[in-house]
């Protein structure tokens, strides 16, 4: 079966399985109680280059509001002069907040609004090579079956790769890609869409529809051939993805993938 025949049977899967993934959609963010997506469980013995205070800490347990906890995860001035582009990524990927996107309604809009008031993702977003490194970070990250993984400090793999797909497509670091990185970037997250439909038990329905909005942005970034109504279309995905039902995926599949 083509790569393509998998990804619409996948999605018609979904569409089928739509009410069934609902239920089980992101088990992680289940087990915690609204508004607490930040302050994952981390082991005292975890320990970071990059932040003195990590979440489930004694010292993280001590700070008492997010604003506290915004403040002890900047990064220091001399570190953000310091670091090379593939370690900032790195600590942009261990931030300690990366989840707080989860919390909002409009993860899009939550995302911009990080990269604003993250330093770390501010000096990133400065740097012209950033996106060759964000991909590469993007390509490492997979679901191997355990059900609960790690990726660097943060303790969910389907919430990291969701984080760093939601910076992918924030026009702070998707404008600056040359045509190779687009390109580049089409291909992995094709392949991360079919991760995510091999493993929709763990993945859950949210987290398939946002990187089917990621394949959305990439095919009209990449200049595929649409006529208005179809581009119009796509657009609307990607703007309102987390409101679309499952039977509505499989012809914005179909618009991505042909």
């Amino acid at each position: 079966m083509t790569k393509r025949k998998l990804i619409v049977f996948g999605t018609l899967f979904l569409m089928a399985m739509g009410v069934l993934l609902y239920a089980c959609a992101d088990k992680e963010l289940e087990i915690e109680p609204a508004g607490t997506a930040t302050t994952r469980a981390v082991e005292e013995t975890v320990a970071s280059k990059y932040y003195r205070i990590l979440p489930g800490t004694s010292e993280w347990k001590s700070l008492e509001t997010g604003a506290d906890m915004w403040d002890a995860s900047q990064l220091p001035d001399d570190m953000l002069r310091d670091l090379s582009t593939e370690e900032l990524v790195e600590a942009c990927m261990e931030f300690p907040m990366a989840y707080d996107y989860g919390a909002f309604a409009d993860e899009r809009i939550a995302i911009s609004d990080m990269i604003n008031r993250f330093n770390g993702l501010t000096e990133l977003a400065r740097r012209e090579d950033a996106g060759s490194y964000m991909i590469d970070a993007y390509r490492d990250i997979n679901y191997t079956g355990k059900p609960f993984e790690t990726y660097y400090n943060n303790t969910s793999v389907a919430l990291s790769m969701a984080y760093i797909e939601l910076l992918l497509m924030d026009d702070a670091f998707l404008k600056k890609m040359s045509k190779e990185e687009l390109k580049t970037l089409e291909q992995v997250a094709e392949d991360k869409y079919m991760h995510k439909l091999e493993h929709p038990e763990y993945f859950g329905l949210m987290n398939i529809k946002q990187s089917l909005m990621v394949c959305a942005e990439l095919a009209m970034a990449n200049d595929k051939s649409y006529n208005d109504e179809e581009r119009n279309r796509l657009i609307g995905y990607t703007r309102f993805y987390q409101y679309f039902p499952p039977e509505e995926l499989t012809p914005i599949s179909l618009l991505i993938f042909r």
